[in-house]
């Protein structure tokens, strides 16, 4: 997860500035082994794709195709958390009852001592996200996630979470990256479900379109495509990057030396390093501050990135964030120094429906049926 709030914050609030009438989008390997399923594992019906793959559907609510979340339930009996679903962490975060003050103040915190299928474990762990530090003890619940209940699930109890926005919409954390970008080798979400058998095809994608945005679990929904999908190799073990060796720009050519991509759904934006970016808006001829009505986005050529012999194309309205009539640039300077990494964030990957396969270590691009 990487995001730049404040940033981001100071965009909306320039564009809100612009136009009064702000409208919101109507919605709302791991060491340790797995506990066998249990007999009293409850029934799901899940839907099934062409291939004949169960998979299960969570709703998304979309937040200015800048923020998604879901709705998950913890614990016995159960309750419920708002959860970013993210690509580029691999821990389950979730804030516990000691968890009052900082980024967990007017958020729910998980009272385990209400649950009685709660355990704690032996050991505590520290997170670092781009955007805030997470800290907490180990523990495992019944996890309810889109239609599925998963018994024992590993999560991280968080007791502190500093410095998150506070005016987010999300409570916690549901880390999708591979086993290796789980701190303390605890078990992922994937891992669980696949050791548990509740899930055949060991893959997710998203699906980001207003109110109908969803992830998916297991798989692919044929529905949310309109073509086939363009693949990319992951080259990175822990979160899912690809290679790059091109970026073209208002038709200037721009070879990449060890450059990656990383598809990152807990990104708000486009980070590049602080050197593109001025390559990029010298290229388009926009400012830090510049407001471009939407009517004239037509007049801004696509970013082009090349990954082998294969290109992801970027128009316009992938990298510019509109607030009704005026837009600006949504891409942002990725802070961390020396960087050669862009990453692709939410307003990216509501141009494509996204696949991400763990087993065959590949990222799919196919263009999204937006008619649904």
């Amino acid at each position: 997860m990487k995001s730049h709030p404040l940033v981001f914050l100071t965009a909306i609030f320039l564009l809100f500035s612009l136009n009064l009438a702000f409208i919101t989008i109507p919605l709302k390997s791991s060491s340790r082994k797995l506990q066998p399923l249990p007999p009293h594992l409850q029934e799901i019906s899940p839907f099934h794709n062409n291939d004949f793959f169960a998979i299960f559907i969570e709703p998304l609510v979309n937040s200015y195709d800048t923020e998604l979340y879901g709705t998950i339930s913890l614990g016995t009996p159960p309750q419920q958390f708002s959860v970013i679903f993210d690509s580029g962490s691999g821990n389950i975060v979730i804030p516990g009852q000691k968890c009052i003050q900082d980024s967990c103040a007017g958020k729910p915190t998980f009272q385990s001592d209400l649950s009685t299928t709660y355990h704690q474990l032996n050991e505590t762990v520290t997170l670092q996200y781009d955007s805030g530090t997470a800290f907490g003890n180990v523990a495992e619940d019944t996890m309810n996630i889109a239609g599925l209940s998963i018994p024992n699930m590993p999560f991280v109890e968080a007791d502190i979470m500093r410095d998150f926005p506070d005016n987010r919409d999300f409570d916690g954390i549901i880390g999708l990256g591979f086993p290796r970008s789980s701190e303390g080798q605890i078990p992922t979400l994937f891992e669980v479900l696949m050791q548990y058998g509740m899930i055949e095809d060991d893959s997710f994608s998203f699906y980001i379109n207003g109110d109908k945005s969803a992830v998916v679990l297991g798989g692919i929904n044929p529905e949310f495509a309109l073509g086939d999908f363009t693949y990319f190799p992951v080259v990175d073990s822990g979160l899912w990057t690809i290679q790059l060796n091109l970026m073209i720009v208002g038709g200037t050519r721009l070879p990449l030396t060890q450059f990656a991509a990383c598809f990152d759904s807990g990104s708000s934006m486009i980070l590049v390093p602080g050197g593109l970016l001025t390559f990029i808006r010298g290229r388009l001829g926009l400012g830090p501050d510049t407001v471009v009505p939407r009517r004239n986005l037509d007049q801004y050529g696509s970013i082009t990135l090349g990954s082998g012999d294969k290109q992801i194309v970027i128009p316009p309205e992938l990298y510019m964030v509109c607030v009704n009539e005026n837009c600006v640039l949504g891409i942002q300077a990725d802070n961390s120094p020396f960087s050669r990494e862009i990453t692709l964030g939410d307003v990216f990957l509501r141009g494509y429906y996204t696949h991400f396969d763990f087993t065959n270590k590949k990222v799919g691009l196919a263009p999204p049926n937006k008619n649904l």
